[in-house]
């Protein structure tokens, strides 16, 4: 939680003179031109519990499909139009999709939105690892966990193919700045010429809010 939402929050509870049915909150509160730090922090954890339990209200669920006839021209449209989440920002034709090692569609649901492809996976595979050439999601979809969860999601998916590393480019320019710190954040290690790399034996990743279907065919990689 940024320190601008958590002053907008308390702000909030000031301005509205807000009545604490919670003792502590009160303190805490009243604390704050004197102990900011630790009001801070206590208001925080209150505000990213409110954020779980909003995100858990939606009931996601995350679809991860094979590339197909159905959703090839969605994927197209999302490589052509996506910016900020678009790890290389490389616009795939569908002809190029095709010729990927593997596509990975992603599409979401939830209580209150029907199914929509928002996002894809282009992997490349050699003999000892898979190369997440590009990650997509569209910009539409961001801050609700979900890139972190998908990235996740792909991590897991290439140990199930027997793979002992994940690598991910990753070329930053000015559009697609929501995911300069991605790879980092998810625990990647910086390797060279914009590859970034991850082991993925064991690989843990706390997911408690979004249900996964996944609908690929897992198969050994030749």
């Amino acid at each position: 939680m940024t320190n601008h939402s958590y002053w907008r929050y308390v702000q909030k509870i000031n301005s509205e003179k807000t009545e604490f049915t919670n003792p502590e909150d009160k303190i805490y509160f009243e604390d704050a031109t004197i102990n900011p730090s630790a009001s801070k922090i206590y208001f925080q954890e209150k505000i990213d519990d409110y954020y779980i339990n909003y995100l858990r209200e939606l009931k996601m669920i995350l679809h991860f499909l094979p590339l197909s006839n159905k959703n090839i021209r969605r994927s197209v449209e999302l490589c052509q139009k996506t910016n900020q989440c678009n790890t290389t920002t490389i616009r795939y034709t569908s002809e190029e999709l095709k010729s990927k090692g593997k596509v990975i569609v992603i599409g979401l649901e939830s209580q209150n939105t029907e199914f929509e492809n928002i996002g894809l996976f282009v992997i490349e595979q050699d003999k000892n690892s898979a190369t997440l050439e590009n990650y997509i999601m569209s910009c539409r979809m961001l801050g609700r966990t979900l890139e972190k969860t998908c990235i996740a999601w792909c991590i897991n998916y290439a140990n199930k193919l027997n793979y002992e590393y994940l690598n991910a480019k990753l070329i930053k320019n000015r559009k697609n700045i929501p995911v300069h710190n991605l790879y980092n954040e998810m625990k990647f290690e910086y390797k060279d010429n914009n590859t970034w790399s991850i082991p993925t034996k064991n690989y843990k990743f706390e997911n408690k809010i979004i249900e996964i279907k996944d609908h690929t065919l897992i198969t050994e990689p030749t």
